[in-house]
């Protein structure tokens, strides 16, 4: 296959596997709040993100382990490729037993302080978060077996494995609730044994598909030299990182009744969801990025390049978001949720959008080998989104917590086009052509904001639509991807009978 067709391939797979458990989300979730409450769902939204999200304190090992194995695969050494996957898939399991000991026993001291949980929900809670503790080896172990999908490209499997375990952390609770079930323990436990098979899953496929297989046995030291080496600074980076983006929904807890927390995590998740476009496409772009050389002609264009198709494919899907936030969440949600999910959605997606142009520069800064920025970068975050956090949660609620997001995703962008800039151009970087780019998406989404019923956010988005696509076809695009998109549109006309 050739790399333009793969590429184009694994976005498509990529996009399929966020598209599908995003529409199972939007049929279950209000189901699951009105069969649990809202204190429950609250506490199984912490549980999907503390799932969903443990790889995170990894030490850099599952990302190291994408880009020592392709690198591995593009010198046809196969056997090496392996042997770094299994001493990688070592730590992982080590890690996962680590964590779910600590989490284990941190379980009293978070139900009884940390989380706001009532009174009445305290001993569920508490062996629910047992059983999550259970899960976190399983977790660990998955994703490095996703991280050698990914980096042989396999993302068919990928995405086809991850969907469907995805898709069942949203119904099989839901099957459950509506069976009677609604106990927190009962719950979770559904959502451990979806992760024991999840891992089971992964680990036929890389057999299956590869021939590889994984025992524990002790690392062997070349390659834990290597994996540790890489994943120091990216393990800052990609524990940070993503838990600058879901440490809100972590923290709330402490600071607002866990009701509230269940009213966030609904817009929440689904503007995460938006994202669906921005990371197919990086996700499908990192093994091949990782071939760039910093400060080269190619570097240079692959930046500008991927920031142009971000902006693209990023802005139409959140412009819509918008228009149809306040009728779709009220329709959704019901009545007495949907007007303060409305507003924290609206809020979150204008941080959303500027995530998903960040996607571009950090994917290229991490795949070019020179994740140090990004880890000390994201360290700088840290304690100045906790204040933003804290005080804006504190003044305003949810409502805060969401804006303090947003803040904290326009400084970083800010920042990581800055890293970018520095550490994979050579020469001046045009920052002003930026200025008309920002001034549309400003219109677009300050029109979209005021709709409240579907006639006026259905007739903004036409309109707005409309005069996207003309902006973005004659000044965002070039001459060659206009004539290649013509030429496209006449093959598949001149085929149609």
């Amino acid at each position: 296959m050739k790399p333009g067709h793969r590429l184009l391939s694994g976005t498509a797979w990529n996009l399929a596997g966020q598209v599908l458990p995003l529409a199972v989300a939007l049929v279950c979730i209000p189901w699951l709040i009105r069969l649990v409450g809202l204190e429950r769902f609250g506490f199984i939204a912490l549980a999907w993100v503390l799932i969903g999200y443990a790889s995170l304190f990894d030490l850099g090992i599952g990302r190291a382990v994408i880009r020592t194995v392709s690198s591995r695969l593009a010198r046809d050494d196969a056997a090496g490729a392996a042997d770094s996957a299994r001493t990688g898939l070592t730590f992982l399991l080590l890690f996962g037993l680590l964590m779910g000991a600590a989490a284990a026993l941190l379980a009293p001291w978070l139900v009884q302080r940390a989380l706001r949980v009532p009174p009445a929900l305290e001993a569920e809670a508490l062996q629910a978060l047992w059983l999550l503790a259970l899960s976190l080896p399983f977790v660990m172990l998955t994703s490095g077996y996703a991280g050698v999908l990914t980096a042989h490209q396999d993302f068919k499997s990928l995405n086809l494995i991850r969907a469907t375990f995805s898709m069942l952390s949203y119904a099989l609770p839901l099957a459950v609730a509506l069976a009677g079930g609604v106990d927190l323990p009962v719950v979770v436990a559904t959502i451990l044994a979806l992760r024991v098979v999840g891992t089971w899953a992964f680990a036929a496929s890389c057999r299956r598909r590869f021939g590889f297989r994984w025992w524990p046995a002790w690392p062997q030291r070349e390659f834990t030299r290597e994996l540790l080496a890489l994943g120091g600074w990216m393990s800052v980076s990609n524990l940070i990182g993503p838990l600058l983006t879901y440490l809100d929904r972590l923290l709330i807890a402490t600071l607002v009744p866990l009701r509230a927390v269940g009213i966030y995590s609904a817009p929440y998740d689904l503007a995460s969801r938006i994202m669906v476009v921005p990371y197919a496409v990086v996700a499908a772009y990192f093994p091949r990025a990782t071939a760039l050389v910093p400060r080269s002609p190619q570097a240079g264009a692959a930046l500008s390049d991927i920031s142009r198709y971000l902006f693209l494919t990023s802005l139409p899907m959140m412009f819509m978001a918008m228009a149809l936030a306040q009728p779709a969440m009220g329709a959704w949600l019901g009545p007495e949720i949907g007007p303060q999910a409305a507003a924290v959605l609206q809020i979150l997606i204008v941080g959303m959008f500027l995530n998903a142009l960040t996607q571009g520069p950090a994917t290229l800064i991490q795949a070019a080998g020179r994740p140090r920025d990004m880890a000390l970068l994201h360290a700088l975050e840290l304690p100045l989104f906790l204040l933003l956090l804290w005080a804006l949660t504190s003044r305003w609620g949810i409502v805060g917590t969401a804006a303090a997001a947003t803040l904290r995703f326009a400084l970083d962008a800010a920042a990581v086009f800055a890293l970018a800039r520095r550490s994979l151009v050579s020469g001046p970087w045009p920052w002003w052509r930026a200025g008309l780019p920002a001034a549309v998406a400003g219109a677009l989404f300050a029109a979209a904001q005021p709709c409240r019923t579907w006639a006026a956010a259905l007739a903004v988005v036409l309109i707005g639509g409309l005069l996207f696509v003309a902006y973005g076809w004659q000044a965002m695009l070039l001459p060659a991807e206009r004539l290649r998109l013509r030429q496209l549109w006449q093959r598949r006309a001149s085929s149609q009978p």
